[in-house]
């Protein structure tokens, strides 16, 4: 679940942001960190569980969740939502996007 809303928390707020002509870079930059970063995880997991046991790659993924969460808290707080809402469309119509 915390997979699916980072998904959808991401990369709504990264296309909000991005401008129109870096859209490409910035999200296959993304894809490329993202899947780097599980294959060094699944390495990690398999060396903690061969030595740890099973259930230390559960909490070690726990730890850096919990870590990545009070690291980002800042950039997904309600006032960095609305900035990034309150600035023009990128459409570059100079009209503004629609708050629902």
């Amino acid at each position: 679940m915390h997979g699916a809303l980072w998904t959808i928390v991401g990369t709504s707020l990264r296309q909000r942001l991005t401008p129109p002509a870096m859209l490409g870079r910035v999200g296959s930059t993304t894809l490329f960190i993202a899947a780097g970063g599980n294959c060094l995880g699944a390495l990690i997991a398999g060396g903690l569980a061969a030595t740890l046991g099973i259930t230390a790659p559960y909490w070690a993924g726990f730890g850096v969740a919990v870590a990545v969460s009070v690291a980002t808290w800042r950039v997904f707080s309600r006032a960095a939502v609305a900035d990034a809402y309150a600035t023009p469309d990128q459409a570059d119509t100079g009209e503004f996007a629609a708050t629902p």
